[in-house]
């Protein structure tokens, strides 16, 4: 399978149909070979405080600039200590992001989505999110 530029070449695992292993190719050079249960195992605990730290915040529709300020700042991080070729654009639009990483001009392009609104609705659990 090749995703923007990379070509990627997957193993399931014995135990389960589920994906746990990932080699991606830089043009045809192999670079890494993941476990991505370890991998996401790895982030989980970012990951878990980055969903927290948001819902923390919930705002309205084109009401979401101190959501997108946070996402801002996470993709300006990751762009900055990645050690990739890649070019990465960053706009902002009214209520929105929009990230264009170009791994290989001549390949398709991917577009992923999430909505980043949410409803104010008080907590009762009493959790700090």
């Amino acid at each position: 399978m090749s995703v923007g530029g990379l070509r990627l070449s997957c193993g399931l695992g014995v135990h389960s149909a589920r994906l746990v292993r990932l080699t991606w190719r830089w043009k045809g050079e192999s670079t890494m070979t993941v476990d991505l249960k370890k991998l996401a195992e790895s982030q989980q605990e970012w990951a878990v405080g980055v969903r927290r730290e948001l819902h923390a915040c919930p705002e309205l529709r084109w009401e979401e600039g101190e959501t997108l300020r946070i996402i801002r700042a996470y993709v300006d991080g990751i762009v900055a200590a990645a050690a990739v070729p890649w070019v990465v654009q960053v706009r902002e639009l009214r209520g929105g992001l929009v990230v264009d990483i170009t791994v290989d001009p001549t390949l398709e392009r991917r577009l992923f989505r999430a909505d980043v609104d949410a409803l104010p609705i008080p907590e009762e659990t009493g959790l700090p999110f």
